[in-house]
């Protein structure tokens, strides 16, 4: 505390319900009088109303994981072009299987099976 006869000053420590004078020779003195607390707080509670939107939308993209990862996606062409009929196939996954699949089908048919363009370019 600065005063004008005491220009360096006293020390006085005030704490809640506490004061404390580290020397004890103050001239003058400061004293915790009272104190008045409000119970606040800076939260804020809002009701969200498109939760289940979020929660609609990520059901359906499970649902699509669900189909990607566990069942194949095959599709199997035959075209006829003037007097020569042509196969051919598309997976996502196994093309082992697709592979076996085609050749049974066309087993006795009288069709050639379509030759793996990678395994050419190789």
């Amino acid at each position: 505390m600065l005063t004008p006869d005491k220009p360096d000053g006293e020390i006085s420590f005030v704490a809640i319900q506490q004061t404390v004078e580290p020397f004890g020779d103050n001239e003058y003195q400061m004293k915790f009088a009272g104190i008045e607390t409000k119970d606040v707080s800076g939260l804020t509670v809002r009701k969200d109303l498109t939760l289940w939107i979020f929660a609609l939308g990520g059901f359906i993209f499970m649902v699509g994981v669900a189909q990607g990862s566990y069942w194949n996606h095959r599709r199997i062409w035959i075209r006829r072009n003037e007097n020569e009929i042509w196969v051919a196939a598309h997976t996502n996954k196994n093309w082992y299987g697709l592979k076996k699949e085609i050749s049974f089908v066309l087993e006795g048919s009288g069709i050639g099976e379509p030759k793996d363009q990678l395994q050419e370019e190789k």
